[in-house]
């Protein structure tokens, strides 16, 4: 994003932060988590397809960052809120 704007990711990612107080990256995978909760409410979806959907590539990956940002994993959560 920082290239397409004309800055260089350094700069991009320490202005953004400046501004918002995360960082781009931390932004971004909040934004991304609040999509798949979305999604895990939708009973026809399986997690690896949320998981694609929301722009990770690796189950385990997207499963601990979804931990740590709701504390509990992906079928934990459609468990309680499906």
């Amino acid at each position: 994003l920082g290239s397409y704007l004309g800055f260089n990711s350094s700069y991009f990612s320490s202005l953004f932060k400046k501004e918002t107080g995360v960082s781009f990256v931390e932004y971004l995978s909040k934004i991304r988590i609040e999509k798949a909760k979305e999604l895990l409410k939708e009973p026809g979806l399986r997690i690896q397809d949320v998981c694609l959907m929301v722009g990770y590539n690796d189950v385990k990956y997207f499963t601990k960052l979804f931990i740590r940002h709701t504390g509990l994993k992906p079928n934990e959560f459609r468990k309680i809120f499906a």
